[in-house]
């Protein structure tokens, strides 16, 4: 296995305080904003939470950046992926791109950063072997290690 291998994961998953002008219109719903305020509003939210979820599984010596990605351009049935090249030290997580949810856009937001700290777990896990067969056993252990993180961040049993 080379040391410098680039590495695709597509996977199934699936972001703070909103700007006052997306503020709750009730104590339920949020206000969603047209489809250019959304796009802005996600990148601004998933650039600060891969901020904070780099710092806290201290990936900070990687180079990670986050792009939206329409549905049609992500692996059928998943929300997000991770490329990544470990020699480099450089990753690329994509999420779903706003106008390809049909949640409410708390949840959107939501959902986008689960796609982030699952997508991170899997960089984590980069020097690990993989293979075809081991994957579904991976996406499991992902899926439940995101969601206790962000259970524990969000206070959640």
């Amino acid at each position: 296995m080379a040391m410098s291998r680039n590495v695709s994961a597509g996977c199934f998953l699936a972001l703070g305080t909103l700007a006052s002008a997306f503020a709750q219109t009730t104590s339920h719903e949020t206000r969603a904003p047209n489809p250019a305020e959304a796009s802005h509003v996600a990148q601004q939210y998933v650039n600060e939470k891969l901020a904070v979820w780099q710092r806290r599984l201290k990936l900070e010596a990687w180079q990670i950046s986050v792009r939206q990605a329409r549905g049609s351009d992500l692996k059928p049935k998943t929300l997000g992926a991770i490329r990544w090249d470990k020699g480099k030290k450089t990753a690329v997580i994509w999420v779903l791109d706003p106008a390809d949810y049909q949640l409410p856009f708390q949840e959107m937001l939501d959902d986008m950063e689960l796609t982030i700290v699952h997508e991170l777990v899997h960089l984590e896990l980069a020097s690990a072997p993989r293979s075809e067969a081991s994957r579904g056993s991976e996406e499991h252990a992902v899926n439940g290690i995101a969601d206790a993180l962000l259970g524990l961040d969000r206070r959640k049993p």
